[in-house]
């Protein structure tokens, strides 16, 4: 029993030691393990103190003082400089940590800083093991009101949501982007972000308070996933339970429950925080994951892909091993597949002479279901069963054993992420890298670089290079048989429209009253089956609504839209692959 007391007594002389090493300097005298107060009454110690211990501490894989030293809150630029106005102080170096830089190895000068302490409150009762502000022990600088958290609270007391002092510098207030008014009328722009205030996560579910860096965010601001007048996220108020089918894609809240736990995924569980005709777009802790401090750089888990397939208007197909590729799938391979026409048709209450297209619309942005179509036919119930476009009866569509853009990416990334997110970030260009989830860049409309790397590691010097002028050309190219495909339907009376759902018409007026509903009578004229004939017009749709596919699958794009042009009547001017 002496013994261990003793060495009880030793172990604690030696942690006093360390920590009086940690904490050597001029603003700590004296020493007390753990401290004997409380992270709110605790005092400032100094960001030269913190230095001696958190150097070397690193979130993300990256040192938090490494990132802050060369970052907006360390004043990287020495912007603004001193002598500062006492006005000015209480942001740009609240603490007055600024003259303690040269005690920290590597500052020769002093400057401004938003130092550790500003936002993570005092760390005079801290020393390794005691209480400090921060995620953890939920508590920053400034304390959380009603509905307010102290992270929330301690970010805004300079990042002001409300009456700006720097009217014309938007990264360093937050009301110009952060807030969409619950006011505006649905399916208007949506006019900010809807910040989860009562978290202490509110500002680091997107942000990183120690680089402060702004590129991912502002390429992600220019994205279609952060497009504040992007349909998908404004057309319709989409947290309304008449809408809980499309809450798993154009909602973060439901994207995010629903990738947590897809078995048991109920969308009448999901709470928004967002009210009145607010809208959630895809926030960035809705791919990554969310630690206790805020988002990380790892992405969520996902269990599978599930893409829509047939013959039943609930039936899916599996795809596993794509890795984090898995999170874009799920969303990006529509709604209903060719393969469900027929099912819907015999489905349909009103009867085939009596149905809009409405009733089978594949959706939008379809790229998973075009890379992962496939061959399958069922005998019994005489169709193609696989996700993607209308496969016609008697027909091949197996895919070439030397297609390989399912494959891109491996199991880690999977061929959304290897491809979509491998473009370098460009210094001063904040629509170009990862996060803007786009192969090239455009100008005009027209492809001007090709900027993601993985197009490179497979298409090189090879016969298979690519080109800006080659892609632009098969963008033409597939334009032009989309163009073919809708020619020869009107030349048989079937109008289309992309712009005036439900897309077709008996004429041009698109007026209500003229919308096609009459497909038996119509497949009957044209000596073909109603399930044919709205699987041209699915088809044509479908296409329309993929932007990609002569990249995704080219050879599979253009069998069906050959397919679909010779079925309507019509004469493709290019062969089947």
């Amino acid at each position: 029993m002496k013994r261990n007391f003793i060495l009880s007594v030793l172990l604690a002389v030696g942690l006093a030691a360390l920590l009086a090493g940690c904490w050597g300097s001029s603003k700590s005298t004296s020493v007390t393990v753990g401290g004997g107060g409380t992270a709110a009454t605790a005092t400032n110690v100094g960001i030269d103190v913190c230095n001696n211990c958190h150097s070397a501490t690193a979130q993300n894989g990256v040192g938090i003082f490494d990132a802050w030293k060369t970052g907006r809150h360390g004043n990287d630029n020495n912007s603004p400089a001193y002598s500062l106005a006492s006005s000015c102080a209480a942001c740009h170096d609240p603490q007055g940590d600024g003259i303690l830089l040269t005690n920290i190895s590597g500052f020769t000068s002093t400057r401004p800083v938003i130092g550790c302490e500003a936002c993570h409150g005092g760390g005079s009762e801290h020393y390794g093991v005691g209480p400090i502000g921060g995620p953890k022990a939920g508590y920053y600088a400034v304390a959380a009101t009603t509905g307010q958290s102290s992270q929330y609270n301690t970010c805004t007391s300079c990042h002001q949501d409300s009456s700006p002092y720097h009217g014309t510098e938007s990264w360093n207030y937050i009301t110009d982007t952060h807030f969409d008014n619950g006011a505006r009328a649905v399916n208007t722009t949506i006019q900010g972000y809807v910040i989860r205030k009562a978290l202490n996560t509110a500002c680091t579910d997107c942000h990183n308070p120690h680089s402060a860096g702004l590129t991912e965010n502002l390429q992600w601001a220019a994205s279609a996933h952060g497009e504040f007048g992007g349909e998908g996220w404004k057309h319709y108020d989409w947290k309304l339970s008449s809408r809980r089918d499309c809450q798993r894609c154009h909602t973060t809240t439901g994207f995010v429950n629903y990738i947590t736990d897809q078995s048991t995924y109920n969308a009448a569980n999901n709470v928004f925080v967002a009210t009145d005709n607010q809208s959630e777009m895809l926030y960035c802790y809705g791919c990554h994951q969310l630690g206790s401090g805020g988002f990380l750089v790892a992405r969520r888990a996902v269990d599978n892909a599930y893409l829509p397939s047939g013959p039943g208007v609930n039936d899916t197909t599996t795809i596993t091993g794509l890795g984090s590729s898995e999170l874009c799938i799920n969303c990006h391979s529509g709604r209903e597949p060719g393969s469900q026409v027929k099912s819907n048709l015999a489905a349909s209450a009103t009867g085939p002479d009596n149905t809009s297209f409405g009733s089978f619309n594949s959706h939008y942005l379809l790229a998973g279901a075009t890379l992962f179509q496939d061959n399958t036919f069922s005998a019994s119930d005489n169709q193609f069963t696989g996700p993607g476009a209308y496969q016609f009866v008697g027909n091949n569509y197996a895919t070439p054993t030397a297609f390989t853009h399912d494959t891109i990416g491996g199991s880690t990334q999977g061929p959304c992420v290897g491809c979509h997110m491998t473009s370098p970030n460009v210094t001063g260009n904040n629509t170009t890298g990862k996060h803007s989830f786009l192969p090239f860049t455009y100008t005009s409309g027209a492809v001007d670089n090709i900027t993601s790397t993985q197009c490179a590691s497979c298409h090189g010097v090879t016969t298979l290079a690519l080109s800006v002028v080659g892609i632009n050309a098969s963008r033409t190219t597939y334009a032009t048989r989309i163009a073919e495909l809708k020619t020869a339907l009107e030349s048989q009376g079937i109008y289309y429209n992309s712009a005036a759902y439900p897309y077709f018409y008996t004429d041009n007026t698109w007026a209500s009253s003229r919308q096609l509903k009459t497909w038996a009578t119509k497949a009957g004229t044209l000596g073909i089956s109603t399930e044919d004939l709205v699987g041209v017009a699915f088809n044509l749709n479908y296409f329309t609504h993929e932007p990609g596919a002569y990249a995704h699958n080219d050879i599979y794009t253009y069998r069906v839209l050959y397919d679909s042009i010779i079925k309507i009547g019509g004469t493709p001017s290019f062969g089947r692959p």
